[in-house]
């Protein structure tokens, strides 16, 4: 009994010491988040802004490899931009309290396509929808969800084709969830967003997923390569899961897993 006692104590103290260190994590990305939005930001618009004006003013009178590297610093100042607006988002995503509230998928899908709707127009895309449920969510995290996700087809569509992506829903069934670790009493809806784009090979499934993790080059399509990884938290965050299914030059399947009662938070 006395051996089973200081067991337990020994657990208790390890969980503490582990809670701590979660505590200590949690304010070191508060922290990071605050110098990324200020002491990083700061000097990179004036970077953006000093560019411009040197190429506006100037672009007669630099000579065309000035001019050249000119632009290339413009454009690097604007990915890194990029870069830090996803990577505050990503550590934010995991952070900030979630409040559910009831939300019309519907409506968020649209939020989405009304965000994105310069490059749907610039790639002629076409996006079609089933009716979609209303969920208890975190609705500014379902939009990021949505508009990644549609944003990731938008990106890797075809050149040579209309690009189509469909968004259809249905409850989810066992055999869909089998290989989830999905709680026994809830149910589910599949969600999934399809596409004819170019696809990749199947294996890299679960690492695209991962922050940081691209399989063409940045200079081959634009973006940072935490999208996904944010699509990932936010799900998770809404006690769901996603996963991906593709083929080279037959287009992706992201499904998303979400339950379909209230969620506890």
């Amino acid at each position: 009994m006395s051996s089973e006692t200081e067991n337990e104590k020994a657990y208790i103290r390890k969980l503490e010491t582990e809670l701590e260190q979660l505590r200590k994590q949690s304010k070191e990305l508060d922290s990071f988040s605050s110098i990324a939005s200020h002491d990083l930001k700061e000097p990179l618009r004036k970077i953006m802004l000093f560019s411009k004006l040197v190429i506006d003013a100037e672009k007669e009178k630099v000579s065309e490899t000035s001019a050249r590297y000119l632009e290339r610093i413009a454009v690097s100042a604007d990915r890194l931009q990029h870069l830090i607006d996803d990577l505050i988002a990503y550590s934010r995503t995991g952070t900030e309290k979630i409040k559910f509230t009831k939300t019309n998928l519907n409506q968020i899908v649209a939020a989405a396509k009304s965000e994105l709707k310069e490059s749907i127009k610039a790639k002629n895309v076409e996006i079609t929808a089933d009716e979609l449920p209303t969920i208890h969510a975190l609705k500014s995290q379902m939009t990021q969800l949505f508009t990644n996700l549609l944003s990731n087809s938008i990106k890797y569509s075809k050149a040579d084709e209309i690009s189509q992506i469909h968004i259809s829903c249905e409850k989810a069934t066992a055999d869909s969830l089998s290989k989830l670790n999905t709680q026994p009493e809830m149910t589910y809806y599949k969600i999934a967003i399809s596409d004819n784009g170019i696809g990749f090979p199947n294996e890299f499934s679960e690492v695209i997923f991962e922050p940081f993790k691209r399989l063409h080059g940045k200079d081959d399509y634009a973006g940072t390569g935490i999208g996904l990884a944010i699509c990932k938290k936010i799900v998770e965050n809404h006690n769901g899961f996603i996963a991906a299914e593709s083929e080279p030059g037959k287009g992706t399947v992201f499904s998303v897993f979400l339950p379909d009662q209230e969620t506890k938070n």
